[in-house]
């Protein structure tokens, strides 16, 4: 077993996604939530971009945030526990 954990060929190698603990998943990115305010963002639900949107605000621990969708569909809250994650489209300017 000791062999196993000094041989760096059997290291767990990083992941695409990197879901931030009890905050909202920013799907394959390291960024914190926060870094996201001003960005062009969809959001997913189930492996599906459900609706698009900018980043109007994001809560200090990163559970809450509000978009605003396109098409006019207002602002919408997203919540951690809600499962929706989040996909940056275009980065803010």
């Amino acid at each position: 077993m000791t062999e196993d954990v000094l041989n760096p060929a059997n290291a767990v190698q990083p992941e695409a996604q990197i879901p931030l603990v009890g905050g909202i998943e920013v799907l394959g990115s390291s960024l914190l939530v926060q870094l996201l305010v001003g960005s062009y963002v969809g959001l997913v639900s189930r492996g599906c971009v459900i609706a698009r949107g900018w980043v109007d605000l994001v809560a200090a621990d990163g559970n809450t945030a509000w978009i605003w969708l396109d098409g006019g569909g207002g602002r919408r809250i997203v919540q951690a526990q809600e499962g929706i994650g989040l996909t940056l489209i275009e980065e803010k300017i």
